[in-house]
């Protein structure tokens, strides 16, 4: 799913690293030489490599700006002593913790590591995504939250592998049509529920367009599945309950907006 990424929020400068991405970016080692599709962060980012600056002889690794010297021992699913428990959200039964499909769909936010889109997306190929959900399922995740585009993979996963695992979409698009072919996607699809995405939301009701939101949902109650809105702002959820906006649940981030 599409993050707003935090306009006023600074974060450290490492001018080395920097230095190393532009020596990438030169040799024909960034993303978008690689034809791969390129966020807007990252362009930004590929604009600013190449600091000035040089590192004080003293400068020392930190846990944001440097390599991790953090060592994980990581569980073992025979060491689960129970499984994930569930609630009900509109109706539908959902475990307390779902499962994201940022990774799995290239949506890294790695501030300014440019490479690590590419380097996410050639990790996830279809048995290590396949092998992700299973281990998902074991652990009692039952919720995939993902964006349309992986509709293919969750119903190849469905009647290849044998799995259960339901989906909810979060469903963006820059036109009024590209929302709702998304959301009728996520219908024909089989989704459990419908959600339309954050950043869009946010934009409708900055442009006032609360037609196109009404219209989503419309369509997705229509076949008779809930529907949820999304939001990065509060003012977003405020001016659609002003507007009597109801949906069958808000989904809001954590979020300095």
């Amino acid at each position: 799913m599409n993050y707003v990424e935090p306009q006023n929020q600074s974060q450290p400068d490492n001018p080395e690293r920097r230095k190393m991405l532009g020596q990438l970016l030169l040799a024909g080692g960034a993303v978008a030489v690689a034809g791969t599709a390129v966020s807007a962060e990252e362009k930004v980012l590929s604009g600013q490599i190449g600091a000035k600056d040089k590192p004080a002889d003293n400068a020392e690794p930190d846990a944001l700006s440097g390599a991790s010297r953090i060592h994980t021992n990581w569980a073992k699913l025979s060491e689960l002593k129970k499984k994930i428990p569930k609630t009900t959200v509109a109706g539908v039964e959902m475990s307390k913790i779902i499962l994201g499909g940022n990774l799995i769909s290239g949506y890294a936010h790695a501030r300014d590591l440019i490479y690590v889109s590419d380097l996410i997306l050639a990790y996830h190929s279809k048995e290590k995504v396949f092998a992700t959900f299973k281990m998902a399922e074991a652990c009692g995740i039952n919720t995939f939250f993902m964006n349309p585009g992986l509709c293919g993979i969750i119903k190849e996963y469905w009647e290849k592998h044998g799995g259960t695992l339901q989906f909810m979409t979060n469903c963006s698009g820059k036109k009024r049509e590209d929302i709702l072919k998304n959301l009728q996607k996520s219908v024909d699809y089989e989704a459990s529920t419908c959600v339309i995405q954050g950043e869009v939301t946010d934009r409708l009701v900055r442009d006032k367009d609360f037609d196109t939101i009404r219209a989503g949902m419309d369509l997705v109650r229509k076949n008779e599945l809930p529907v949820g809105l999304a939001a990065h702002r509060l003012d977003t959820l405020k001016a659609c309950v002003a507007e009597g906006i109801t949906p069958d649940y808000w989904v809001k981030t954590f979020h300095h907006l």
